[in-house]
């Protein structure tokens, strides 16, 4: 596999830990399940060379590495190393993946280390809400691109804000936190025009509601804590960690089922788009 240009080692990504990291191994159900339709919508093929960006623990990237083949090439990088140590884990139980799949600590904003590689595809499932400069993100992944590759974006629509977040906003308010600096969902009119703007056309949107259940409030908290790098509210020092938390479950309540359970539902959008179109 091509060489990889030497960058230093970005900081890890958010207040992630090897513990949350290894829980979201276990419980990224509905995110992998969106990454497995997005490979189909983006029609990834037997010999392709993919690049899925921000691919946490690596299921999107060892699932796509069945598709593409022996004759095909998977790239996967992430800002939590915690998560990347636990894809280069996964890719050691599975020994006749590891000729072509790579797992690497890289940022989505600064993707100098793979200059002069290529890629038919770029796969992006569940993390481009979390990119603060998308344009710049877009701008790096065009370099890499193919002509005619195709770029598929799997993401959170802003017009539809989660009740979670809705909470989440309320109770930092009253702890007297900043509420903005957590997730940064766009418009399909935003993802139309940026990715127009990187050379990404004939681009495609679709948008549909998806629903998860969890078997409890604490389990919501420790899903949306892992699932974001505990930016959720881990991040706060303890004590006001566990006013929050505290908070939190108690609001949470009013999502819950008869049996306990929480239901979060979620507006998605799934964007593609082709190189050089």
């Amino acid at each position: 596999m091509t060489d990889l240009i030497s960058v230093e080692e970005p900081t890890k990504w958010g207040k992630a830990t090897e513990t949350s990291a290894t829980r979201y191994s276990r419980t990224n159900a509905p995110q992998h399940g969106l990454g497995n339709s997005l490979s189909t919508m983006m029609k990834i093929s037997e010999g392709q060379h993919v690049l899925v960006t921000a691919c946490g623990p690596g299921s999107d990237a060892l699932a796509i590495a069945r598709i593409v083949g022996q004759s095909g090439r998977v790239v996967g990088f992430d800002l939590d190393k915690h998560s990347i140590d636990r894809a280069r884990e996964a890719l050691e139980k599975h020994p006749d993946l590891k000729p072509y799949v790579q797992f690497h600590v890289a940022d989505a904003h600064d993707l100098s280390m793979f200059a002069g590689q290529t890629f038919d595809a770029i796969h992006c499932n569940a993390s481009y809400h979390w990119f603060t400069n998308k344009p710049l993100f877009l701008a790096q992944v065009a370099t890499l691109a193919k002509p005619g590759a195709v770029i598929g974006i799997a993401t959170q629509d802003r017009n539809f804000q989660p009740p979670m977040l809705d909470i989440r906003t309320e109770v930092l308010a009253e702890l007297g936190e900043n509420a903005t600096d957590f997730i940064f969902h766009p418009t399909p009119t935003e993802m139309r025009r940026d990715l127009g703007a990187a050379g990404f056309g004939d681009a495609k949107l679709l948008g549909y509601y998806g629903t998860y259940v969890l078997e409890s409030a604490e389990a919501m908290w420790n899903w949306v804590n892992d699932s974001s790098g505990n930016r959720f509210g881990n991040y706060l020092e303890e004590g006001k960690r566990e006013r929050m938390k505290q908070m939190m479950l108690d609001r949470f309540g009013g999502l819950a089922l008869k049996d306990g359970k929480v239901v979060m539902q979620f507006k998605h959008i799934v964007a593609m788009g082709h190189y050089g179109r």
